[in-house]
């Protein structure tokens, strides 16, 4: 499976955007060639999806081979996208976040991982808030708390399908004093 992104970098100017915010921009980049993966340089290409008679639009940029990053990720997958994008554009104003940036698929090599979502408050702290949807242990959830925690950054899981179980809503009580639960219901992709 070919990995899809919602950030793209220029390798001429190093500028980087969102695919949700800048399609445009990103679309003119691929046009000309400079359009690369922010983790491994690599050609992406800027693709607009559409639900013929369904009423959404998706847009995401891939990759035309593999992502050859060494920064540990997971495929993702539309849904993946969307709480992502949902938590980037709500989770400031339901947290009460005085925020001088909100950004998706933020780089931590230090870590060798890329964070979902990363709001930097303007006292400096940063959060980190992960969208897990796929089945998770225990044991993974813990690994990538531990990692960012090293940073000095807070983290909030947002569990939803495989990964919305007893046992990690539990854990995240029990070890960070709660989490978020995603659904579904309705599919409303707007980028």
């Amino acid at each position: 499976m070919q990995q899809m992104w919602l950030k793209g970098r220029n390798s001429e100017t190093g500028e980087e955007a969102l695919v949700t915010d800048q399609f445009d921009l990103l679309h003119s980049w691929h046009k000309s060639g400079k359009l690369v993966c922010p983790f491994c340089e690599e050609a992406l290409v800027a693709v607009r999806d559409y639900g013929r008679g369904e009423g959404w639009v998706r847009a995401y940029l891939r990759h035309k081979a593999e992502c050859h990053t060494t920064l540990n990720y997971h495929p993702q997958s539309p849904d993946h996208f969307s709480a992502k994008e949902w938590i980037r554009s709500e989770v400031p104003l339901s947290h009460g976040y005085d925020c001088v940036s909100a950004d998706c698929e933020v780089r931590m090599p230090e870590i060798n991982r890329i964070a979902d979502v990363c709001f930097t408050l303007k006292n400096g702290d940063r959060i980190v808030h992960e969208a897990q949807l796929a089945a998770i242990g225990i044991d993974e959830l813990e690994a990538r708390t531990n990692d960012y925690q090293s940073l000095g950054h807070g983290i909030i899981w947002h569990f939803g399908k495989q990964a919305n179980t007893e046992t990690n809503k539990q854990w995240a009580f029990r070890r960070l004093g709660g989490c978020e639960v995603l659904t579904f219901e309705e599919r409303v992709v707007a980028f």
